[in-house]
Order: C-alpha cells, then structure tokens, then sequence
C-alpha cells in the first residue's frame, strides 16, 4: 500500500516539474513578442516628451499603441494573453526581457535614440519654431480625435 502511494506521488511530481516546451496556438511567438515589447518601450519613453498633460498622454500613448498592434498584426487580447503567459513562464520572460534589453541598450549606443528634444537648440531659427508649432497642433488634434472616439 506504501508503495503505491509513493509511486502515485512520485509520478504527479515528476509530471508537475516537466517542462512544457510548446508555446499554445494562441500565445505569440518569443519573437515576435521581444519586436512588440521593443515598440512598446520606446513608445513609453517618447511619450513624456510629446505633451505634459497626463490625460493627454495616456489617450496619445493608447493611440499609438493601436498603430504598434497593427504594425505586428497582433490585436490586444492576444498581446495580453501572451505577456500573462510568458509572465507565468518566468524563464522564457527573462529570455524575452533579455533580447529586449539587449536590443534598446543597441538602439540607445548607436542611434542615440530616447533623448529628449532640447527645444533651446531648436529656437535658433524660425524654421525649427514653426515644425514645432506644426507638432504641437498634430499632438494636439490627435488627442482631441482620440477622446472624440472614446466617448462615441
């Protein structure tokens, strides 16, 4: 009787500890999820430097993140399935942070990229004024669309 409940516990054990090594039909691929996260996080740093308004940028960055799951053909639900999955995973979650890290640290060091704007250098000409007007206005009429389509 001791023997067949050791046996009973020892194969739910070694059933538990295996690994799963398919990713399921509806979680997206490690790949394509580190080119969506990589998106995503310069979206995030951008975004401070677009406008000051809180409201506004949340409304601006959701804006934009529909452009990055249409970029990737990804819709949100299987965007957030996915990133709940590989947060259950942690392995594979860190194998995916990893090639993201990786990748911004790259972009950072050679592009120079998630500086700020130094709008002190740009006022130098009426030119740069101008774009800067032109920016803000988008920004602004953007916003403005995008809370239109909220409350609709």
């Amino acid at each position: 009787m001791k023997t067949l409940f050791y046996t009973i516990i020892l194969s739910i054990a070694v059933i538990a500890c295996q690994k799963q090594t398919e990713i399921p039909k509806n979680i997206l691929q490690p790949k394509k999820m580190v080119a969506i996260l990589i998106d995503i996080h310069l979206l995030e740093s951008q975004i401070p430097h677009l406008t000051r308004m809180p409201d506004s940028s949340y409304v601006l960055y959701k804006a934009y993140e529909k452009k990055i799951f249409h970029k990737h053909q990804v819709d949100s639900l299987s965007y957030q399935q996915s990133y709940r999955y590989y947060l259950n995973n942690l392995q594979d979650f860190e194998k995916i942070y990893a090639q993201v890290i990786d990748s911004l640290v790259y972009r950072e060091a050679t592009l120079n990229l998630g500086k700020p704007i130094q709008i002190e250098e740009l006022k130098e000409t009426n030119i740069n004024r101008d774009s800067l007007r032109i920016k803000r206005k988008k920004i602004k009429e953007m916003v403005k669309n995008e809370k239109l389509k909220l409350n609709s």
